[in-house]
């Protein structure tokens, strides 16, 4: 889970990089990725210093993933950070 204190300003510089895609609903990551094509966004708690954006908008909106399970993007979309495009 993401601490209180920090939550504010990731969960700010998360909207500030996410255009949204009206035809699919897709909440589409527009800064920096993986080489595999995922979003990322710096965060200097994670290990790493890099956390997947659709992780970070799961767990700003939904609550903690649960040890052990994958998010699964729905819409096939590897950008997307639309929790609801998550399972």
């Amino acid at each position: 889970m993401i601490p209180r204190t920090a939550a504010a300003s990731l969960s700010n510089r998360l909207s500030d990089g996410i255009e949204p895609e009206p035809n699919s609903g897709c909440w589409l990551w527009a800064r920096s990725t993986t080489v595999d094509g995922y979003g990322r966004i710096s965060d200097e708690s994670a290990r790493g210093g890099w956390r997947y954006t659709h992780r970070v908008a799961y767990e700003l909106m939904r609550g903690a993933i649960p040890i052990g399970l994958d998010l699964d993007h729905l819409c096939r979309v590897r950008r997307c950070a639309n929790p609801d495009h998550l399972e």
